[in-house]
C-alpha cells in the first residue's frame, strides 16, 4: 500500500477520535443536556457549530472538523451564554483541499526499465480522495526483448556476441575472442597468428662448420610452435675435437759443436676454416752448454776447481735467538777432489755469533721527590733479551725510599723544608704552566701548605720517540726484516709516568727456500750412470740495504755403476 495512503488513512482515523472526544466532553449529565464544559478544550479540537432541537434538546456539532471549513458555529460557556465564531482558524488548511481529480497533478509516464529481458514503465495516476489529493503509481508491461537483444537501461540493445564462438571468420590462423560476452558492449576481434604447426616456421637446418679453438662446431636451428608463436631454438654442437699439438719422446742426446742437444717429432693440431689439421716439423732442444767440450751427447768437464767455485763463505741471514743472544748461520763452501771428474761441491753451516744483546742494567737515581711528607727517588731499568731473531729491551722505572720528614717539616721538590705561612690552599695555587711537571698543594690551607712542581717524564707517546719502522731492513732466517719501535707513555701526565719503549723485529719480505729441478735425463760418466740437476739456493744478503738473492748449484749425482761400461744414460748388459 502506497505510504501517502496510509498516512492519510491514519490521518482520518485521528479526526473521528477527536470528534468523539469532543462530543462526550460537551455533554451535560445533570441538566440531561449536551454542553460544552471546557471551551478550551473545545476550541483545540476545532471551531463547531451547535443546532439544539427540541426534541431531544441535544446539541448537535457541524463545522471545522480534519480541515474541511463548512459552517459558522455556536459554543456555550461554562454559564451556558451562547456565542459566535466563524471557522477562520483554518483557512490556511483548507486552502489546499480538492473537490475532485482536476484539482491534483495531471498523470505521467515514468521512463522505461527493465525486469529480466522486458522493458515496463510506471504510470503515475493522481485523484482526490475526501479532499486530499493521492497519488497510485501502476507498473505496466511495454514489450519482451527478442532472442538476440537485451534489455539495458529501458530499451531492448542488440548483443553482437555472448561467446568467442560467435565470432568464428573460418580462419584458422585468427584468434577469435569475443570481448564483454552477453553485453551491449560485446565485440569481436580476429587477431592473426604466426603458427599452427611446426611446419609453419621454418624447416630445421645446420649451419656451416667453424672453429673455436681446436674443435670444429656447427649450429643446429629447430624451430616450433608455441601458444602460436614460432619460435627459434639455436644449439651449438661439436663436431670434431681435432686434438692438441703433441710430440714424440725426447730422442737421445747428441752433440752439436760444444754443446748437448736433443730431438723430437712433433706434430701441429688445430682447427682452420671449420676443418681440422695436422702438420709435423722437428723440434731440436738445447740440452747443456757446455764448459770445455761435448763427447757423445755428454759434457766433459769439472764441477770445481777451488772451494770459491762452490759459492761464497758468509752469514745466511737467518739470525736467530740463543742463550740470550743473536746468532746467525754460517755456511762454509768446500770443493772435495778439486780439479777431477769426480769433484763436487760441500758446503756445511755453523753457527756464528752476531751480537751480545746485553746485561739488564738501571739508569743512575734521578732527582729526589716527595711522596706526601716522604723523600723518594727513581731511576728507569732496562731488561735486555733476544725475542724473535733480534734484541730487545723493555724498560721499567724503580722507586726507593729516602727519609721521612719531621712533624716540623714539610716535603718540597724532593726535600725537607721548615713549615712557614700558607702558601696554597689547592692544587690550583701551585700552577706552573708548564705541561711537563705535576703541580701539587700539600698541606693545603695550613700554615704548613707548600708547592712542589715535581718534573714528569712523559705526557704523551709521542714524548717517548717514534712508534714505527726505523732503521735499514736487515737479513734474519734467510728473509728480511726491519725493526718496529712501540713508544708508549705509562701513567701519562702523573708523577709516576714513565716511557716504555720496545723494539721488535718485524718480517717484511719471503726470499724463498732452496729447492732444485727435475733431475735430467741421464747420462754416462766414467762408464757409469750419472743424472744432475740444477738447483736454487734462495737467501738474504746484506750489503747497503738488504736484498733477497739466489745462487745457482749444479747437483750431480751417481745413479748406477756398471760393470761393463755404460752406453746412452745406460749400463752395458
Amino acid at each position: 500500500m502506497n505510504k501517502k495512503i496510509i498516512v492519510v488513512f491514519l490521518l482520518l482515523i485521528a479526526i473521528v477520535l477527536l470528534w468523539f472526544i469532543g462530543i462526550s466532553i460537551i455533554k451535560n449529565t445533570e441538566t440531561n443536556q449536551e454542553k460544552i464544559i471546557d471551551k478550551n478544550l473545545a476550541i483545540q479540537i476545532s471551531p463547531i457549530d451547535i443546532n439544539k432541537t427540541s426534541e431531544d434538546n441535544k446539541i448537535q456539532l457541524k463545522g471545522c472538523l480534519g480541515g474541511i471549513c463548512e459552517y459558522d458555529y455556536v459554543m456555550m460557556n461554562e454559564t451556558n451564554d451562547i456565542f459566535t465564531s466563524r471557522c477562520d482558524d483554518c483557512e490556511d488548511e483548507c486552502d489546499d483541499k480538492c473537490e475532485d481529480d482536476e484539482d491534483c497533478d495531471d498523470d505521467y509516464y515514468g521512463d522505461n526499465y527493465c525486469i529480466d529481458n522486458s522493458v515496463y514503465r510506471d504510470f503515475y495516476d493522481f485523484y482526490c480522495n475526501d479532499g486530499d489529493c493521492e497519488e497510485e503509481i501502476i507498473k505496466e508491461f511495454v514489450k519482451d526483448c527478442g532472442q538476440e537483444e537485451i534489455c539495458y537501461n529501458g530499451v531492448c540493445a542488440e548483443i553482437i556476441c555472448s561467446s568467442d564462438v560467435d565470432c568464428d571468420d573460418a580462419d584458422y590462423y585468427t584468434i577469435d575472442e569475443c570481448h564483454n560476452p552477453g553485453t551491449t558492449d560485446s565485440y569481436c576481434t580476429n587477431a592473426p597468428i604466426e603458427c599452427i604447426l611446426e611446419s609453419d616456421c621454418g624447416v630445421e637446418e645446420y649451419s656451416d662448420s667453424y672453429c673455436i679453438g681446436n674443435e670444429v662446431y656447427r649450429y643446429f636451428n629447430d624451430f616450433s610452435c608455441s601458444d602460436y608463436s614460432c619460435l627459434s631454438d639455436v644449439t651449438q654442437e661439436l663436431v670434431e675435437n681435432c686434438g692438441e699439438d703433441e710430440c714424440s719422446d725426447w730422442g737421445e742426446d747428441y752433440c752439436v759443436g760444444d754443446d748437448v742437444y736433443k730431438s723430437r717429432n712433433c706434430y701441429n693440431q688445430g682447427c682452420e676454416s671449420g676443418s681440422c689439421f695436422e702438420e709435423d716439423y722437428d723440434e731440436d732442444e738445447l740440452v747443456e752448454e757446455c764448459a770445455d767440450t761435448c763427447v757423445d751427447g755428454e759434457c766433459a768437464d769439472i764441477e770445481c776447481y777451488k772451494n770459491s767455485d762452490c759459492g761464497i763463505d758468509g752469514l745466511l741471514g737467518q739470525e736467530f735467538c740463543m742463550e740470550d743472544n743473536l746468532f746467525d748461520f754460517f755456511r762454509d763452501y768446500s770443493c772435495i777432489n778439486p780439479g777431477e771428474s769426480n769433484s763436487y761441491c760441500y758446503f756445511n753451516d755453523n753457527n756464528e755469533f752476531i751480537e751480545d744483546c746485553g746485561n739488564d742494567y738501571c739508569d743512575s737515581w734521578d732527582n729526589d721527590y716527595c711522596v706526601g711528607d716522604d723523600v723518594y727517588r727513581e731511576r728507569m731499568c732496562a731488561v735486555n733479551g733476544c725475542s724473535n731473531g733480534g734484541c730487545v729491551s723493555s724498560f721499567y722505572p724503580e722507586s726507593d725510599f729516602v727519609k721521612s720528614c719531621s712533624v716540623d717539616e714539610v716535603c718540597d721538590s724532593g726535600s725537607c723544608v721548615p713549615i712557614g705561612p700558607v702558601d696554597c690552599c689547592n692544587n690550583a695555587d701551585c700552577e706552573d704552566f708548564d705541561f711537563y711537571t705535576y703541580d701539587k698543594c700539600h698541606n693545603p690551607g695550613t700554615s704548613s701548605s707548600y708547592c712542589t712542581n715535581t718534573p714528569i717524564d712523559c705526557v704523551i707517546n709521542a714524548d717517548c720517540g717514534t712508534t714505527g719502522l726505523f732503521g735499514q731492513e736487515y737479513c734474519s732466517n734467510n728473509d728480511i726484516f726491519k725493526n718496529f719501535q712501540t713508544s708508549t707513555c705509562v701513567n701519562p701526565g702523573e708523577l709516576n709516568s714513565y716511557c716504555d719503549v720496545e723494539i721488535i723485529p718485524t718480517f717484511l719480505v719471503d726470499c724463498g727456500e732452496y729447492f732444485c729441478d727435475m733431475w735430467d735425463d741421464n747420462y754416462c760418466k766414467e762408464d757409469n750412470v750419472y743424472h744432475a740437476r740444477t738447483c736454487y739456493d734462495n737467501g738474504c744478503d746484506e750489503g747497503v740495504s738488504a736484498i733477497c738473492s739466489t745462487t745457482l748449484v749444479f747437483e750431480e749425482e751417481l745413479v748406477q755403476d756398471c760393470l761393463d761400461g755404460c752406453a746412452s744414460g745406460m749400463c752395458i748388459s
